[in-house]
């Protein structure tokens, strides 16, 4: 299982099918030169069908004004977006280099950042500290791989179960 599979099928786990509807959108492929043009179109993507959740389960250093302001445009219509926090060891409260969870949006009750657990413990290789609101197991028991990447959607997913129950606002 490549890690977008495993990401998608932890998100599957959680969602009543007959409820909601996981869409994938794929924006990276290791056979093609990245491009932060693609990441942006998934956001765009999502924007114009209606997503009400968004994982990315993804980051890396660098900050870009276009992704920022594509986040934004999603939370400013009330999507959902979780975010993995990163493998780094980083503690967010001294310092945040992490990107999209360092870009500040704290004013948003829908932005979530999500640590990873190794049972009880914050795995050693999360990113943890405040703006992390919450912490899920971060190792896939299918392929063995771990990372806040395998935390998040486990969270995205819970958040796609409760809207399509009407408990979530």
């Amino acid at each position: 299982i490549a890690h977008g599979t495993a990401v998608a099928e932890l998100i599957a786990q959680e969602i009543n099918p007959d409820q909601a509807c996981l869409v994938i959108i794929k924006w990276y492929d290791p056979g093609v030169p990245f491009h932060p043009d693609h990441i942006l179109k998934s956001y765009e993507w999502a924007l114009k069908i209606g997503a009400k959740v968004v994982n990315l389960s993804a980051g890396g250093l660098f900050a870009s004004e276009e992704e920022y302001q594509a986040i934004k445009a999603m939370l400013d219509v009330g999507i959902e977006f979780v975010v993995a926090a990163g493998n780094s060891s980083q503690d967010f409260d001294k310092a945040c280099t992490e990107y999209p969870a360092c870009y500040g949006f704290k004013k948003y009750r829908n932005f979530t950042i999500v640590g990873a657990l190794d049972g009880e413990e914050i795995a050693y290789y999360s990113n943890y500290g405040g703006p992390i609101s919450a912490y899920r197991e971060g190792k896939h028991k299918k392929t063995g791989m771990q990372g806040t990447s395998f935390a998040a959607p486990v969270v995205a997913g819970e958040i796609a179960a409760e809207l399509s129950n009407g408990r979530k606002k």
